[in-house]
């Protein structure tokens, strides 16, 4: 946590889709009144990063 305390959870995999893009990305399941965030890892499964002076969503490069 951000101050320096730990706490349990379970983890798993998800699938994600926006538009035309699949992913699978890890999740940790929280409870019904955590909150809800779509993380760089979630958006980089799907080939995606955030531009936030645009507040686009933008393609990742790909590298071989």
């Amino acid at each position: 946590m951000a101050d320096g305390s730990r706490i349990t959870k379970k983890k798993g995999g998800a699938l994600f889709k926006c538009e035309n893009k699949i992913g699978l990305a890890d999740v940790i399941f929280g409870d019904t009144d955590d909150s809800t965030l779509l993380g760089a890892f979630t958006l980089a499964s799907l080939g995606l990063a955030l531009d936030p002076i645009n507040h686009q969503l933008r393609e990742l490069p790909m590298v071989l």
